[in-house]
C-alpha cells in the first residue's frame, strides 16, 4: 500500500510541476510590462494586449505560494513574490481600497468595480502567501481586505454579501460575474469563495471575528442554498434568499462539500465536523449525479419545464474538484468507494483534458468534438488554481 501511495504521489507531483506550473512559468510571465500576461487562446497563441484580471492573478499567487509551501522549490517562491507584488501595486485601489476587477496590459485600472468574488480570491491568495512565508506585511494587507469585505459588502439585514459595488463602494444594479449568469443579488459562487478565503485567513490569523464569520457562512450555505428535499445547491438568489432557475452545477456542488469539510477541520470543532458528516453524504450523492461511466463529471443540468437538459461537456475545473472532493470524503469520512471514483476521474482527465504536448489542461472535452480549443488555455477564467490544488492537496496529505 505504501509503494502504491508513493507511486500515486509521484504521478501527481510530475503533473503539477511539469505539466501545470511549468506552463505558467514558461509561457505566462510578462517580462515587458510586469506580472503575467492576461490570455492565451485555446490554440496556445499569446495575446500580449489582453486585460489582466484580479481573479487570474490572485489564483497564480495562490498556486505558486501553495506549491512553494508543499514542494519547497525556490523558483515557486520567486513566481509567488512576482504575483504578490503585482497585485499589491496594481490591483489594490490605493485611494478607495478594495480590488479592481481588471487592469490593462500595462497595469492601468480598466474595470474598477469591486466584485466580492474577486476580493475573496485575492484574500485567499494573500493568506496562502502568508501561510507559505510568514510575511507580516502581507498579513496586514489580508486583514485590511477582510475588514473591507465585512464593512462594505456584508448584509446585516438579510445575511450574506453583496455581489458587486462600484469603485466608491456603491452597490451596482447588474452584479453578475459574467453575461451568462442571472441578474441576481446573491450567488453560491461568491459565498463559496468567501468561505474558502476565510478558512485560509483563519489558518494564519485565528481571529475570533474571522471564525465567527466563517461559521456564519457555513450555516448560511446549509440553511439557504442546499435544497432540503434534493440536497442540490441553488446557484442564484434574491437578497431575501428566493431561488432562481434550477441549475445543478456539479462542480460547484462537490467543491462546496469539500470546502465545508475543510473549513470545519480548520476551525477544529468536533461537534461541527460531526454535524457536517451527517449532511455531506446526501450532498455528495446529489453532486455525483453528474458522474458518467467514463469516469468524468459533466458540467451541469438545467431544469426546463418538467425535465432537465444535461450539458455533457467535461470542464477541466469540474474534474479537478471531483478528484479533491472524493479524496476528502475518503480521507476524512472514510467513504471507501470515493477512492475508486477519484482514481477513475484522474484516469479520465489524464486521457482527455491534460495537454501533454503544449502543457496545462484544455478548457473542456466533449465526446463528439474532442478537446475544446475555442475557449482559453489561460485567461480570466482559466487559471492554475483548480488543477494545482487537486495535485497539492493529495500530495500534502500523502506526506
Amino acid at each position: 500500500m505504501e509503494k502504491l501511495q508513493d507511486s500515486f504521489k509521484q504521478e501527481l507531483l510530475d503533473m503539477v510541476e511539469n505539466n501545470i506550473l511549468k506552463y505558467w512559468m514558461d509561457k505566462m510571465v510578462d517580462v515587458e510590462n510586469g506580472g503575467f500576461y492576461g490570455r492565451r487562446n485555446g490554440n496556445d497563441q499569446l495575446d500580449t494586449q489582453a486585460p489582466k484580471s484580479a481573479v487570474l492573478n490572485g489564483r497564480i499567487l495562490w498556486a505558486f505560494s501553495a506549491a512553494y509551501r508543499v514542494i519547497g522549490k525556490p523558483e515557486y517562491l520567486e513566481i509567488a513574490q512576482r504575483a504578490k507584488d503585482y497585485i499589491l501595486n496594481y490591483f489594490i485601489d490605493a485611494e478607495y481600497s478594495g480590488v479592481y476587477w481588471t487592469v490593462d496590459a500595462h497595469g492601468r485600472p480598466l474595470d474598477t468595480k469591486k466584485h466580492t468574488y474577486a476580493m475573496a480570491v485575492i484574500l485567499f491568495a494573500l493568506s496562502e502567501y502568508v501561510r507559505s512565508t510568514g510575511d507580516g506585511k502581507v498579513l496586514e494587507s489580508a486583514k485590511s481586505l477582510f475588514y473591507n469585505i465585512e464593512g462594505r459588502t456584508a448584509d446585516s439585514i438579510n445575511s450574506g454579501y453583496t455581489e458587486a459595488v462600484d469603485r466608491i463602494w456603491i452597490p451596482m444594479v447588474d452584479q453578475r460575474l459574467s453575461e451568462t449568469d442571472e441578474i441576481t443579488d446573491r450567488t453560491l459562487n461568491t459565498h463559496l469563495h468567501l468561505l474558502e478565503a476565510y478558512t485560509n485567513l483563519y489558518r494564519v490569523w485565528p481571529n475570533g471575528v474571522v471564525g465567527s464569520r466563517l461559521r456564519k457562512l457555513m450555516g448560511l450555505i446549509l440553511d439557504k442554498m442546499v435544497s432540503p428535499t434534493t440536497a442540490h445547491l441553488g446557484m442564484f438568489f434574491t437578497e431575501n434568499w428566493q431561488g432562481g432557475k434550477e441549475i445543478h452545477s456539479y462542480g460547484h456542488s462537490i467543491e462546496t462539500v469539500w470546502l465545508m469539510l475543510d473549513a470545519a477541520i480548520a476551525i477544529g470543532e468536533p461537534v461541527l465536523l460531526r454535524h457536517l458528516s451527517v449532511k455531506i453524504p446526501r450532498m455528495m450523492a446529489a453532486a455525483d449525479e453528474g458522474l458518467r461511466p467514463n469516469g468524468g463529471m459533466i458540467y451541469m443540468s438545467v431544469k426546463e419545464g418538467d425535465s432537465y437538459r444535461h450539458i455533457e461537456d467535461y470542464h477541466w475545473w469540474v474534474q479537478a474538484e471531483s478528484v479533491v472532493g472524493h479524496w476528502m470524503l475518503y480521507r476524512h469520512l472514510g467513504v471507501q468507494n470515493a477512492l475508486e471514483v477519484m482514481k477513475k476521474n484522474i484516469s479520465f482527465l489524464k486521457e482527455y483534458l491534460v495537454d501533454w504536448q503544449q502543457g496545462e489542461w484544455f478548457w473542456s472535452w466533449n465526446e463528439k468534438s474532442g478537446p475544446n480549443r475555442n475557449d482559453d488555455k489561460a485567461g480570466m477564467w482559466k487559471d492554475p488554481y483548480h488543477n494545482t490544488r487537486m495535485c497539492l492537496q493529495i500530495i500534502e496529505d500523502l506526506k
